[in-house]
């Protein structure tokens, strides 16, 4: 299977592993069909932080160095759209599968009469309630399971962001450096662009010189005459040479009139096609007046300032996410303890319900019976205790993983802030 982890929420998306030898376009199709992710809003990182943001490239051949796409090291996934939420998505994180326990349940089970009936109902319970533990405890590893996976999924995004953050201020040192060649040079600039409007208006009263009207002619000539010899290629030959010969002549000595009252600059402007000479020059006025050294100036404060936010310790890292982990831990443990308990009182019972069942001499012994029964109220009164602690680890393990939700959907939120930003 390949596996894919959202990190905003902390659930695992498990597809066919075909799909890791297709393009990373085809494996977010697939997350936008089975899940409601657009596209356009899905973000896929692999440990290490690299970005699976080409969308023509094979899977397997940006997962390969890392093994990414397996359970232990899965592709982590980001919802722009749940990030764009002004509040976060609620996340129903306790099972509604298994029942709680209240106490007019427990005195009704505890004060059945002391029959064989008895025996055989309470050896039930006792297995419901060792399967109801499993469920706990199958909860109690999924939530530390996701919570290591979120945790590690963040340090994916931590190191994207500092690659990029990296990078970005890398160009930004070339960037000033080009910059403040350009500010040594700007007066030049500003100057020769304001005096082009003088030089336009020689360009206006200089005619088109004789060489470029001669070529201009012989480049319209040929022109015209290719286009003579075709139209007239299905017409009588006798009748349309002497036609023919006078129309171009005419024409050539029209266009070479035409052609001697062309100034320079109308020439130019020709060779710019739409584009008005008059607006280039004022658009690159604009420019400069724009691009001052003020600009650069607040330009590297807002980069500064984004910078410290984003190297921000207190946001990037999860204060105390050790030691909520190792607390995890010793909660999974007790838990796992418990529905070994849960287990081992009901093969209890369920082997002292096989013996009565076996024997039916054992099933009409009453006091038998009324020992075993005894016995059997204070079994079940223990397994009603270790069910609630089952239910309150549970409880407070999906409380955690809840807390841990926000913490890192809002870290995320800031981040994504930032690189808005700085897009």
């Amino acid at each position: 299977m390949l596996h894919i982890f959202r990190v905003d929420i902390g659930e695992t998306y498990r597809f066919e592993t075909d799909l890791a030898f297709q393009d990373v376009r085809t494996l977010k199709s697939s997350i936008e069909r089975d899940h409601g992710i657009a596209v356009s809003k899905q973000i896929l990182i692999i440990s290490g932080g690299e970005l699976l943001d080409d969308d023509a490239v094979q899977v397997c051949m940006k997962t390969r160095d890392t093994g990414a796409g397996t359970e232990e090291n899965p592709i982590y996934l980001l919802d722009k759209s749940h990030l764009e939420r002004s509040r976060p998505i609620q996340i129903s994180l306790i099972s509604n599968s298994v029942p709680t326990i209240d106490d007019a349940t427990v005195e009704q089970w505890i004060a059945m009469p002391p029959t064989y009936e008895t025996i055989v109902q309470r050896a039930k319970t006792a297995q419901i309630f060792n399967d109801y533990a499993e469920k706990l405890v199958q909860n109690c590893e999924r939530f530390v399971r996701e919570q290591q996976a979120q945790y590690q999924g963040w340090m994916a995004v931590i190191a994207n962001i500092e690659d990029t953050l990296s990078s970005f201020l890398l160009n930004r040192t070339s960037f000033d450096r080009l910059y403040k060649n350009y500010l040594s040079e700007r007066s030049s600039y500003l100057e020769l662009f304001q005096s082009l409007p003088k030089t336009i208006e020689i360009l206006h009263q200089l005619k088109l010189p004789q060489q470029l009207i001669s070529t201009m002619d012989n480049s319209h000539g040929i022109s015209q005459r290719s286009t003579l010899s075709s139209s007239t290629s299905s017409i009588s030959l006798a009748g349309t040479t002497t036609t023919s010969a006078n129309y171009v002549s005419h024409q050539e000595n029209e266009n070479s009139s035409n052609n001697e009252n062309i100034s320079l600059f109308e020439w130019i402007t020709t060779q710019l096609a739409n584009t008005k000479v008059d607006d280039i020059i004022n658009g690159c006025i604009h420019v400069i007046d724009e691009c001052t050294e003020d600009l650069s100036s607040s330009m590297n404060m807002e980069i500064d300032d984004l910078s410290k936010k984003i190297s921000n310790r207190e946001l990037k890292h999860m204060t105390g996410i050790e030691e909520r982990f190792a607390g995890l831990q010793i909660e999974l443990n007790q838990a796992q303890q418990l529905q070994h308990q849960q287990k081992d009182c009901a093969d209890y019972l369920i082997s002292q319900k096989q013996r009565f069942s076996s024997n039916v001499g054992n099933q009409r012994d009453w006091a038998l019976i009324k020992d075993i029964s005894g016995i059997h109220s204070q079994n079940l009164s223990e397994i009603c205790k270790r069910h609630r602690k089952l239910f309150e680890i549970e409880k407070k393990n999906a409380k955690i993983e809840t807390r841990n939700h926000r913490s890192i959907t809002s870290k995320i939120q800031k981040f994504d802030d930032s690189s808005t930003t700085f897009s």
